[in-house]
């Protein structure tokens, strides 16, 4: 079989290559070429294109990406005249505080510098990746970590690499240990939400979740309820539906070896075959009856007059609620609890609702109307735990703080939109929204309760300037403002920092 080899060809002055591999079609030889780039310096096999930037190329060794001179970075950061440096001094700060500077480095341990710099840029900079290089450039970043390639092929090469299956499994592994150590037990809180993508990835599918057809991809998030920081995530493809991933999800956690002592379920996960493998696994639970369940009619029919009674009341939010608890029996005998519950608010809803529904002309039989009026507002919770009434809602409703670390993802660490063209890349990307997503959650935890918010922290400290010079930063003094974000911190930036090199 006739070898490879690396053809140039000229146009407009400027010299071309391409992969040739000869073979023979119909009788006829054929050199079968592939684009390599624009050539650079032939003898060193130096090459650009627009899909990898500058790379090198030898038929023997494949490719290979120039390494990133961290003195050139300092050099350049020393030609400037400042740097934006308080948002990203407190970030490092923060995470050598909590142990996750240690876990991220040990990710993706050829290019530590590139995921820690990507970090920043998605957590403190409100644009795309393509303008990471802008923000490393005029930022303490390039300092911190002077070997990250925060260019566009650089950011895209490190994603494909960082979407390595092993990596994630890996991360997760030792992201578990450190928020579950000496295998203590969590209640967990699953659910997930949609990535809307038009991309043909592998695990992109047309999805009804929402009530309309859309090309996307489902994101499962695992969180502990105790500490509202997620833990796990996994990808799946659009058109899986929520009920058929619990087990897997849950195969997956104990394999990483999750002690799961409870989990809170949105209704879609809600069948006798999940709840079956809880029980079997010795795991607690609570969930939502969907309204077409066998179970949840028969509940409403034997119970529906009896709720709303003034020993059954609770409030809720500001909400009036009514709630029994039955002990009723599942497939397999098994024993739970139902919380049949009546949201006044919403009951008033109903019942408004389906006076304007009714057609005078032609009204419903009185045994519908009256069922109609009887179950408005109604819901039922199924439980293998037997609580107070007062705990069950706020037990249930913990579940909407996945909602809200969804919105964290997608809109504070550029989860969406999906710029990527391949799954390794995609796989990359959210991996490293994920880290992000951890990470803003930290800040919002430590802003809590007080007149500041992770925003504030961001816009505030990013005006905390430095001096560069030879071998120190010599900084700027802090505002009034500043001097109260770092105080809630706890935290202190010293006037003169040393370059290291």
């Amino acid at each position: 079989m006739a070898k490879p080899f690396i053809a140039v060809h000229r146009s407009k002055g400027i010299e071309y290559a391409s992969i040739c591999t000869p073979k023979r079609v119909d009788g006829k030889k054929v050199n079968n070429p592939i684009y390599l780039g624009r050539v650079l310096n032939l003898e060193e096999g130096r090459f650009r294109s627009k899909e990898r930037g500058e790379f090198f190329y030898s038929l023997e060794k494949g490719y290979s990406y120039p390494t990133v001179d961290p003195q050139l970075t300092i050099n350049n950061a020393k030609a400037r005249c400042g740097l934006n440096l308080g948002h990203v001094y407190c970030t490092h700060l923060l995470l050598e505080r909590t142990g996750l500077l240690n876990l991220f480095r040990e990710t993706e341990q050829s290019s530590p510098d590139t995921l820690l710099a990507l970090l920043m840029h998605r957590l403190l900079d409100e644009y795309a990746d393509s303008h990471a290089n802008a923000f490393m450039n005029q930022t303490y970043t390039c300092l911190l970590y002077p070997k990250a390639d925060l260019t566009s092929q650089g950011i895209s090469r490190y994603l494909e690499k960082l979407g390595q299956e092993s990596i994630r499994k890996d991360f997760h592994r030792r992201y578990i240990n450190m928020m579950c150590p000496n295998n203590k037990s969590v209640g967990v809180l699953i659910d997930s939400t949609g990535l809307s993508n038009d991309i043909d990835l592998p695990i992109t599918a047309i999805s009804n979740h929402g009530g309309g057809p859309v090309n996307e991809i489902r994101l499962i998030y695992v969180v502990d309820r105790e500490t509202m920081s997620p833990i796990y995530y996994r990808a799946i493809p659009g058109n899986v539906v929520d009920v058929v991933t619990l087990k897997a999800t849950i195969s997956e956690l104990l394999s990483l070896n999750v002690n799961i002592e409870y989990s809170v379920l949105d209704a879609g996960y809600n069948s006798e075959s999940n709840l079956e493998e809880l029980y079997s696994l010795d795991i607690n639970f609570m969930t939502r009856l969907i309204s077409n369940r066998g179970l949840y009619k028969d509940l409403l029919a034997e119970h529906c007059d009896s709720v709303m009674n003034a020993s059954n009341r609770i409030v809720y939010n500001g909400r009036l609620i009514f709630m029994t608890m039955n002990k009723v029996k599942l497939p397999n005998n098994r024993t739970a609890y139902a919380y049949i519950g009546v949201d006044f608010d919403k009951k008033s809803i109903g019942i408004k609702q389906l006076s304007l529904r009714e057609d005078q002309a032609n009204p419903m039989p009185d045994d519908v109307y009256d069922k109609k009026f009887n179950t408005a507002g109604m819901f039922v919770m199924i439980s293998s735990l037997e609580m107070d009434k007062k705990e069950v809602l706020p037990y249930y409703y913990s579940r909407q703080t996945i909602e809200q670390i969804f919105d964290v993802s997608k809109n504070y660490a550029k989860m969406v939109p999906l710029n990527v063209q391949k799954l390794s890349t995609f796989n990359g990307h959210i991996l490293l929204s994920f880290i992000t997503t951890i990470v803003y959650l930290k800040l919002q935890k430590i802003f809590h309760n007080t007149k500041y918010n992770a925003i504030d922290f961001i816009t505030e400290l990013r005006g905390v300037i430095c001096t560069v010079y030879d071998d120190h930063l010599l900084v700027f003094e802090p505002t009034a403002r500043q001097k109260e974000i770092l105080k809630i911190l706890k935290m202190e930036i010293p006037l003169k920092i040393p370059i290291k090199t």
